[in-house]
């Protein structure tokens, strides 16, 4: 049974003692039932770009966008849509910016 066509909010949380720095695409993965195998790319959108990012198959290329989250804080509220997927467990992972 398909799931998805969802609109989603995530927050970066930083517990570190380190700024973070990252950009605008990152990884999707789906549980094969012994690891995360690639199910896609994710990009997002800020709140305050309105609109939203997506889950994308194959390679994905955004502009080069560095974002940060500030030791001990959040980021930025950060928008996308899931398309129609396979029931299953999903994460997302941010790329290095």
């Amino acid at each position: 049974m398909p799931v998805g066509g969802s609109n989603l909010a995530v927050v970066m949380i930083n517990p570190t003692e380190q700024k973070l720095r990252y950009g605008a695409l990152g990884a999707f993965e789906r549980w094969s039932g012994e690891s995360w195998e690639p199910a896609g790319a994710w990009t997002m959108s800020l709140a305050s770009w309105g609109g939203f990012g997506t889950i994308v198959q194959g390679e994905a290329r955004v502009r080069m966008i560095g974002l940060g989250v500030p030791a001990h804080g959040l980021g930025q509220v950060e928008y996308f849509s899931l398309p129609p997927l396979p029931t299953g467990w999903y994460r997302v992972r941010r790329h290095q910016a």
